[in-house]
């Protein structure tokens, strides 16, 4: 059976999916070289916030896209660069880590940037690794 969303299941599973223009989620078993007509790269990484916290999550690898979804309790809270920095799914983000850690963000603690990093790498490449930052700060209150 055809997949078409993502879950924390199929990153347990295997480490790259890609997406196909019909909205399909296939493994990508061969990497060496990839196809060029694979679509998005979905690539299963771990996280890091400034203050150590490590989570599982998704990088998006496109030129286009900024994107990048967390796993916490299986449900996926997804990113991108373009979010305020005050949107909702950062606070759900926010409130997840801090039920999972017991332990509440000080003033000014930020969960960003998210370093990432890819626990595979492609034949003769190193193992993806980078940050993920939002770009847009919340708006001030007039």
């Amino acid at each position: 059976m055809p997949k078409t969303t993502l879950d924390a299941g199929m990153f347990r599973e295997w480490p790259v999916w890609s997406e196909s223009d019909s909205g399909e989620f296939a493994r990508v078993e061969a990497y060496d070289p990839l196809p060029t007509d694979l679509g998005d790269l979905y690539l299963r990484v771990t996280l890091q916030t400034p203050g150590g916290v490590v989570l599982d999550g998704v990088l998006v690898a496109t030129p286009n896209r900024h994107f990048c979804g967390v796993f916490i309790d299986d449900n996926m809270i997804p990113l991108n660069v373009a979010m305020r920095s005050d949107d909702h799914q950062i606070k759900r983000l926010s409130e997840a880590i801090e039920k999972r850690t017991g332990r509440h963000l000080a003033e000014g603690e930020s969960l960003f940037p998210l370093d990432y990093k890819t626990s595979f790498a492609f034949r003769g490449e190193p193992k993806i690794e980078g940050s993920f930052v939002v770009v847009r700060r919340a708006k001030l209150a007039p």
